[in-house]
């Protein structure tokens, strides 16, 4: 049997299905967070109890790409609360140039129903890479996999656009993180910050 790989928003992909088509098809399909309640009955009658679970705790869990202002306010308002606020970092250092530019720097959010409690963005560096950061989940929704699947949604998007690698500068305690998700540790200086000491990564989108 395959490992299902489903391709849109949805956060939870991460597990091995019977079925495997027949979810497939259904993730596919999901327009609205109305598909959380769906699968969550289908999961039901099959028994998947781990998987179920999960979803149970996600609820109406979507990763999308913040192409309108609302989204980008919102995924803006997710940096504020769980950086500039709990770090004490100056918005004049949490929003730089990049956050601005519109047409090369893309955002992603994760919503739970309306509410942002994620988000990330990625931008170029040339023609072949692109530079991933502010991956970010408020503290109430960390450890259910939102950071993991923002990362993906990010080199899925840059892979579209037909970038080949994705670099990320990882502070210090979440390297780990990163390499559980395919980065490495790239050789390149330490960045360190006012606030964080980080660690350049990359990997190679395949």
């Amino acid at each position: 049997m395959q490992r299902a790989v489903p391709e849109p928003a949805w956060v939870l992909y991460d597990e091995i299905f019977d079925h495997e088509d027949c979810i497939k098809s259904i993730v596919e399909k999901a327009e609205s967070s109305v598909f959380s309640l769906f699968f969550l009955r289908f999961l039901e009658k099959v028994k998947y109890s781990v998987v179920y679970l999960r979803l149970k705790v996600m609820g109406h869990m979507l990763i999308r790409r913040a192409d309108t202002f609302p989204l980008k306010c919102g995924a803006w308002s997710v940096r504020v609360t769980a950086m500039a606020r709990k770090h004490g970092i100056p918005l004049e250092k949490e929003f730089d140039a990049h956050d601005m530019d519109n047409e090369k720097t893309k955002f992603l959010i994760a919503l739970d129903g309306n509410v942002p409690v994620g988000t990330g963005r990625f931008y170029p560096l040339d023609e072949t890479a692109v530079m991933l950061g502010r991956i970010v989940v408020l503290p109430d929704y960390r450890h259910q996999g939102i950071g993991t699947q923002l990362v993906l949604a990010c080199e899925k998007w840059a892979k579209e656009l037909g970038f080949s690698v994705s670099h990320l500068e990882a502070r210090e305690n979440k390297t780990a993180f990163y390499e559980a998700i395919g980065y490495t540790v790239c050789g390149g200086p330490v960045v360190s910050g006012d606030t964080f000491v980080c660690i350049p990564m990359e990997k190679k989108l395949v």
